[in-house]
């Protein structure tokens, strides 16, 4: 019972429903006041407050009392690479992978400090352990379109986007992000086809787009 309902909190962070994930996170600290993965998720929530003081605060002395923490690691890598501190988010993340080799999320932080970093032989490196990871996994693909995006590689990021697309055609967000890609690149029709492809209903322009 205890793991569904921090399944649900992770959803509601997702989903990015902060208030009912703070209100459930209230609930669920009282029965276990020093669990891990709560104040884990506690600084998730404040990184999406934007408060990233005192997510960095806790990250802190929530290392300290369990070092061998890979996500803790990483988060506190994500809060460093939001406030460009780039050197101090790469010793963090790579703490994060020595710990847990393979973590996905971690890889995808890492990436985006070496392409703020202009490592781009590290980056391609770590591109390709990603993909090696699952080279049938449409997610990883998409996930490096995203930080291709991130910082206008649109040629790059459209590329990824396709591949996605090629190994899932039903995701609403791939169909999206590769439609964006499009319009930025004048191909309308095509771009609006892809936006069309998913649920609800899209209002646009030529410069964004949102989903009502």
């Amino acid at each position: 019972m205890e793991q569904d309902k921090i399944n649900t909190l992770k959803n509601l962070i997702n989903l990015g429903k902060i208030t009912q994930a703070e209100n459930l996170f209230q609930n669920l600290i009282k029965h276990s006041p020093d669990s891990p993965t709560l104040l884990n998720l506690l600084c998730i929530i404040l990184i999406a407050k934007k408060k990233y003081k005192e997510a960095e605060k806790n990250l802190l002395i929530l290392i300290e009392k369990k070092p061998d923490f890979a996500e803790a690691f990483n988060n506190l890598a994500h809060i460093l690479l939001i406030q460009h501190r780039y050197d101090e988010a790469l010793t963090n993340v790579n703490k994060a992978i020595k710990i847990k080799p393979n973590f996905f999320q971690a890889l995808i932080i890492q990436a985006k400090i070496l392409l703020n970093k202009n490592k781009t032989i590290e980056l391609k490196h770590i591109l390709h352990q990603m993909i090696n990871l699952n080279p049938r996994a449409p997610e990883i693909y998409f996930q490096i379109g995203k930080i291709y995006d991130e910082i206008n590689h649109i040629y790059d990021a459209k590329e990824c986007y396709e591949k996605a697309i090629n190994l899932s055609t039903d995701n609403n967000e791939i169909n999206i992000s590769y439609g964006r890609i499009l319009l930025q690149l004048n191909q309308h029709a095509k771009g609006l086809k892809y936006i069309g492809k998913s649920s609800g209903f899209i209002r646009f322009t030529q410069r964004n787009f949102s989903i009502i």
